[in-house]
């Protein structure tokens, strides 16, 4: 088996870290030079790769990554990778933060033992799983007495549980505490806002006139991008693909959805011998890709549009 030396450039944290290995070396191997290198351990890294080593992410999911190579996932020289994680001493701080908190936490719910007395506890059979938004609060200033205010909790309610949105947050375990309205004279150069990484998002829901709703789906593409700010503050370039991976995998999830609805069969169906001129097949499929290219670029436009109006914030007053 020929073997090859592959460059692969680390991208954490706005830094760049180039590291070099045989192309036969297994995930596993791969994942640990990263540790070594940026010493984020392989199960606290989250790794964003270009759609031609997506086979990775795959890989990484199924737990064959002491089966498989790094060639066989679609890595190869030159290549960008970019990692998110904390490294021990961050998850150390983290941890004594949390049972600090947790010892507090006891202490204030003990209970004297006479207050126990002839109890008993209480059965429970039923698991309900936890919902990723907490709630949805329509904005203080619109009185549920206003029609506005059924059409806004409505829109809310629909991106708190869009299929799509849902199926992100379960696979990144992103969860959200408020998703609000942010209304247009508040930060009037912003989309969207999160709050302590998810504690709240506000997005800009109504026209810049506010007597309407803006499109649903370019809403949702700001839902995302303040989904983000739950991993990542600011916008350094791993920002940028992890936004780019959350809209990829909320398409292939839709995608998915239509064949499962429309997919009757797997079978081979008899096809007939197309009459179409072999020159207007060239011809549709210049179409299609100038219509690909153009759909792209409007796609990234309004990506940037959004990035330009978003922003992530530890405390920002607002009205609840």
């Amino acid at each position: 088996m020929n073997r090859s030396k592959l460059r692969i450039a680390i991208s954490y944290r706005s830094k760049t870290y180039p590291i070099t290995l045989e192309d036969i070396s297994t995930v596993s191997a791969f994942q640990d030079l990263i540790f070594d290198t940026i010493g984020v351990r392989p199960e606290n890294q989250k790794i964003l790769v270009p759609p031609k080593a997506r086979q990775l992410l795959q890989t990484l999911r199924a737990g064959t990554t002491t089966q498989t190579t790094i060639r066989d996932v679609g890595l190869s020289d030159c290549m960008q990778v970019t990692v998110i994680g904390a490294p021990d001493d961050e998850i150390k701080e983290v941890q004594a933060e949390e049972e600090k908190w947790d010892k507090a936490r006891a202490k204030r719910r003990q209970i004297h033992p006479s207050l126990l007395k002839n109890t008993t506890p209480q059965k429970r059979s039923v698991v309900v799983p936890e919902s990723v938004f907490g709630k949805n609060v329509v904005h203080a200033s619109i009185p549920s007495s206003n029609p506005l205010h059924a059409k806004i909790f409505s829109y809310l309610n629909r991106l708190a549980s869009d299929p799509a949105i849902l199926h992100v947050c379960h696979l990144h375990g992103y969860k959200v505490g408020t998703l609000t309205e942010l209304l247009p004279h508040e930060h009037p150069d912003l989309l969207g806002l999160n709050i302590n990484m998810g504690d709240t998002i506000l997005l800009r829901i109504r026209t810049d006139a506010a007597d309407g709703l803006r499109d649903y789906k370019t809403t949702r593409r700001v839902l995302l991008h303040e989904l983000c700010h739950n991993e990542i503050a600011g916008h350094p370039p791993e920002f940028n693909a992890l936004n780019s991976q959350l809209n990829r995998e909320v398409e292939a999830f839709e995608h998915n959805q239509i064949l499962g609805t429309h997919k009757l069969s797997t079978e081979p169906v008899y096809e007939p011998a197309s009459n179409v001129p072999v020159d207007a097949d060239e011809e549709r499929e210049e179409r299609r890709r100038k219509i690909l290219a153009a759909t792209e670029k409007r796609l990234a436009d309004i990506d940037q549009n959004i990035q330009s109006q978003c922003g992530d914030s530890k405390k920002v007053p607002f009205s609840k």
